[in-house]
């Protein structure tokens, strides 16, 4: 084939260049060749004649001191002997990435000769340096972190400052003390209703201190706790509750009333017997039994399940502590407890003996409100999705801030603007992109943003303590530097797999072809920049986030194709610029009537154009134009 393809295009090779362009007629660009930009040459020098004893022949390559093409390759054989040069466009390329691609094209002609049966996935192409460097130098990571139960850390810090506030919410201070002792009464009366290690117990409270002691309960009782959000449909909840065995429901009296349909034993935390007994003998699970269970999107239709163990929120929150400088000492939590970020927020500040402040569901969307509250609880650290803490820069007043010391962004890429914004508004305040799945106990890279002019993509950073990071091809071998590959984790937060789900966890946690641990296949792709940070440039698969959640497409598929009369679904995720943007009632009818009268492409067109509501008001007002 490529015989073929070679022969056919030297049958054309006396073609003029100037027909060929007129012919194509492609798009010119100063600077740029109209119809390639790299271009590789191999050629044979001639012997060189003899002209007696005195004088000797040698071929040197002459540099004018300009690139015609981008990059050109010239390959040369003199006597038997290779020698390889490149010529590049310094405005286009650094001088150490040229390096690098000449060494892996000389360390992939070496694999080649002395392997000449190989395929060629199978040939190395990194330089015994970059691989030592992506494999050993970037991951070596290996931390002596104090293992202690994360729920002992919080029970000693209300045994050593009673009095301190834990919890702000709602007008209520509530004291180490006090959260100690509702949680006592929890696990008195979790294990009174049989529960011990190894159970699992849901809760269904909305964002209040009584969801906070319940965690606490499930956790001294010594079993696992399954968050289930009440906002979900009650179907979605019993098949976690089914899914993850859920021994008992932790919920309150108002809650209840969402689940009589569903057969469970519960425990009202607002209602429960009293107590005198303090659980003295806190029971002391294995490192390996669960801490929790989280439910993320998937892709068969319904959520799947991912068991937590204590050994991995130890290490997650033991990183933490030894990441960060300043610990937190007012956490204002903005995620449901239904999501992964939450554990951060709840165990690190409760660990370190900081106030967790808990705003109202729905609080995200009361932007002055929420600045309201992290001025008057003197907020110092807060955990929030890019896009709504871009609204609260953009939106609130500066000196409803200055309490900020820490304030990390995660849950979805973080655009440059972002970081700008942050650094014009509060540049004193410390700026940190984390990365991480559930499946990675919450985080598992983290970058510092540095003051000044930033660029997309913002890097998610490197490793944390104790956990591992690689780029690989589909073949499972680490592509080079600036290459675009698959993101794998590896580490002591990493999950053992997926709740009953052998064939899932088959396919996501696999052997690694490095050492004996277990590599987790995030599907994202990503990249290493030259000093080792990582980019993320998306997914690999369907898989979308919204507002920081999780969604496999095919989930939503199964849902809408389960109606009678639907045969078949096609998801798309759409991106408006107008969904940052309020919308009163009458535009948004005046928005619906417009569309509705539109073509299906134009429409779209439109929603994903518009930038500003002047300019939505002025194509409503003259639809034509």
């Amino acid at each position: 084939q490529v015989k073929t393809t070679v022969l056919d295009a030297f049958a054309h090779k006396n073609v003029p260049f100037e027909t060929l362009v007129s012919t194509l007629k492609p798009e010119r660009l100063i600077g740029s060749n109209p119809l390639f930009q790299v271009m590789f040459l191999y050629h044979q020098t001639p012997d060189t004649p003899s002209l007696g004893p005195d004088i000797t022949w040698t071929f040197k390559t002459m540099d004018l001191g300009v690139a015609k093409f981008d990059l050109t390759m010239y390959v040369a054989e003199t006597d038997g002997q290779f020698t390889s040069i490149i010529e590049y466009a310094t405005d286009k390329f650094e001088s150490s990435i040229i390096q690098q691609i000449h060494g892996h094209f000389n360390t992939l002609v070496d694999g080649i000769l002395a392997n000449p049966s190989k395929c060629l996935h199978e040939l190395p192409i990194l330089t015994e340096a970059e691989r030592s460097q992506i494999l050993n130098e970037w991951n070596s990571t290996d931390e002596t972190l104090n293992f202690t139960l994360t729920h002992e850390l919080i029970a000693k810090k209300a045994a050593e400052h009673p009095d301190q506030t834990a919890i702000l919410f709602n007008q209520r201070t509530i004291s180490y003390g006090e959260l100690h002792a509702k949680a006592c009464q929890i696990a008195h009366n979790l294990r009174d209703n049989g529960i011990s290690i190894g159970d699992r117990v849901g809760i269904a409270i909305s964002r209040s201190p009584e969801m906070i002691a319940s965690i606490l309960g499930v956790l001294y009782a010594g079993a696992a706790y399954v968050p289930l959000d009440i906002k979900y449909p009650l179907s979605r909840l019993q098949h976690m509750g089914k899914d993850s065995a859920v021994s008992l429901l932790l919920t309150t009296e108002n809650a209840s009333k969402n689940f009589t349909e569903w057969n469970i034993e519960m425990l009202l935390v607002d209602n429960l017997p009293a107590t005198d007994q303090l659980p003295l003998d806190i029971p002391k699970p294995e490192a390996s039994d669960n801490a929790y269970v989280i439910y993320t999107s998937g892709s068969s239709g319904n959520p799947k399940g991912v068991p937590i163990s204590h050994k991995n929120l130890a290490h997650s929150t033991a990183a933490r502590f030894a990441y960060y400088h300043h610990q937190p000492k007012s956490f204002l939590l903005l995620s449901s407890f239904s999501f992964d970020s939450s554990v951060a927020g709840i165990f690190w500040t409760l660990a370190s003996g900081g106030t967790l402040v808990l705003p109202e569901d729905n609080a995200e969307q009361d932007i002055l409100a929420l600045s309201d509250l992290i001025f008057e609880s003197g907020v110092t650290h807060t955990l929030m999705l890019p896009s709504l803490y871009e609204l609260l820069l953009s939106n609130v007043p500066l000196e409803k801030l200055q309490s900020l010391n820490t304030v990390i962004v995660a849950g979805e890429a973080c655009p440059a603007s972002v970081c700008d914004l942050h650094f014009a508004k509060l540049g004193g305040v410390n700026l940190y992109n984390e990365y991480g799945p559930t499946e990675g106990t919450v985080w598992s890279t983290v970058y510092q943003v540095p003051p000044g002019k930033h660029t997309n993509p913002v890097p998610i950073g490197k490793p944390i303590g104790n956990t591992r990071a690689y780029i690989l091809d589909a073949a499972l071998a680490p592509v080079p530097i600036g290459v675009i590959g698959q993101l794998f984790i590896a580490g002591a937060g990493i999950s053992e797999g997926y709740l009953n789900n052998q064939a899932l966890t088959a396919e996501k946690f696999i052997s690694s072809p490095f050492n004996d641990e277990k590599l987790y296949s995030t599907g994202d792709l990503a990249r290493f920049k030259p000093d080792g940070n990582i980019e993320f440039l998306g997914r690999s698969d369907q898989q979308v986030k919204i507002r920081g959640y999780r969604i496999e497409v095919s989930e939503i598929q199964h849902t809408i194709e389960a109606y009678p009369g639907i045969e078949q679904a096609a998801i798309v995720l759409q991106n408006s610029k107008l969904a940052g943007n309020k919308i009163n009632a009458d535009d948004s009818e005046q928005l619906s009537q417009l569309l509705m009268n539109m073509d299906p492409l134009e429409a779209d067109y439109l929603l994903t154009s518009i930038e500003s509501m002047d300019q939505f008001n002025a194509i409503t007002e003259d639809p034509a134009a």
